[in-house]
């Protein structure tokens, strides 16, 4: 089916662009923002993506303040056109590629609305493409992503209240990816039914703002500590990015649990120069509250059409455990002198022996 993009100069395949060129029922293509105060007391993560090879459109939002999360999701049927990206009372509007980017919900019966535009702080930083097999050799990721840090200004309502969102006092960072990655509903397993070890996932990613600088941070490792993904960046506006060479992590949990509770990252840039970051935590996100676990999960068909919200509270120990395993937790972030703010997303499920952590699924489990 034609749809107005099939106008630009753009086609990488010889299809019309409604189709992708591969046929993996994982295909998928998304967007990503959060944004807090810098007073840490005020959080929103924000998702939508299109899967054109389940025919699903779908949005997450999550507005934090304290331990309550805020949730509004929305779900459609994809009619082709993915210019169009609208889900319910989601929208994302491109106003200039890479730069700025309008995200809204509107007010719903639900205690969460925004009406958001964020605009690079930096440039866009390319992340080392991701790729990761199954123990039966089947790729289960393989895609690119891009991280950019940022500022927004706007309104932003959670729970009763309303906050007008200005550059001086907020923080942004948003992520973009495509490829293939797990999505909709499970798959029949096959001869992976024998295969225990498959159950690990051991995942940090970082952007940190300092007043005049920024760091990225992402690793992907094993249970025994080796890598299938690495990277790390300092960049400062209007500079060119500074690639580390290397990064190491030295993480610390809350006793007997997989409760992350601060951390010390390096980059090492090169010629003896690096850059070490110590977090503290101040604010904890569970991320599944945005689609990362059913029955609302990313790409999972939910009809033609379909809106709805939920009040979680992490204080709740049957709410942490069930939605733990994958968290960003807001930090504050000192290098030095310097004194900045910066998420830490985790996930540590499975075995992990840098940390000690053996086979269970919850990341919140010892």
């Amino acid at each position: 089916m034609l749809t107005p993009y099939d106008d630009y100069p753009i086609h990488q395949a010889p299809l019309p662009i409604d189709r992708v060129a591969a046929s993996d029922r994982n295909f998928y293509d998304r967007y990503y923002f959060n944004v807090h105060d810098t007073a840490g007391e005020i959080f929103m993560a924000f998702g939508l993506a299109v899967y054109p090879n389940l025919g699903v459109m779908d949005a997450f939002a999550c507005g934090v303040r304290g331990t309550k999360h805020h949730i509004v999701r929305a779900s459609r049927t994809l009619a082709g056109d993915r210019h169009d990206t609208r889900v319910g009372p989601f929208r994302v509007e491109v106003i200039e590629g890479l730069r700025r980017l309008r995200i809204v919900c509107e007010p719903t019966e639900h205690d969460l609305a925004f009406d958001l535009t964020f605009e690079g702080w930096a440039e866009a930083y390319e992340e080392p493409h991701f790729f990761r097999a199954n123990p039966l050799g089947r790729p289960i990721m393989d895609y690119t992503r891009l991280t950019q840090v940022g500022r927004m200004s706007g309104e932003l309502t959670v729970g009763d209240e309303r906050f007008a969102v200005e550059p001086q006092g907020w923080r942004s960072v948003r992520d973009r990816s495509w490829g293939i990655r797990p999505v909709g509903e499970a798959e029949p397993e096959g001869a992976l039914v024998e295969r225990p070890e498959r159950v690990q996932f051991f995942w940090n990613w970082s952007p940190v703002h300092f007043e005049d600088f920024a760091t990225i941070y992402t690793v992907s490792e094993y249970s025994d500590g080796r890598r299938w993904h690495q990277s790390g960046a300092l960049m400062r506006a209007g500079e060119e990015t500074r690639h580390a060479i290397g990064v190491e992590h030295d993480l610390r949990f809350d006793p007997g649990t997989r409760r992350f509770a601060g951390a010390s990252i390096r980059l090492d840039l090169g010629d003896g120069d690096e850059i070490v970051c110590d977090y503290e935590p101040r604010l904890l996100f569970l991320m599944p509250a945005i689609g990362y676990q059913g029955p609302w999960r990313h790409g999972q068909y939910q009809g033609a059409l379909k809106v709805e919200g939920e009040l979680w509270d992490a204080a709740d120990e049957t709410t942490a455990l069930m939605h733990g395993w994958l968290t960003e937790t807001l930090c504050d972030v000192t290098a030095g002198d310097e004194r900045g703010q910066g998420i830490f997303e985790l996930a540590a499920v499975g075995p992990h022996t840098s940390y000690g952590f053996e086979a269970s699924f919850h990341g919140w489990q010892g």
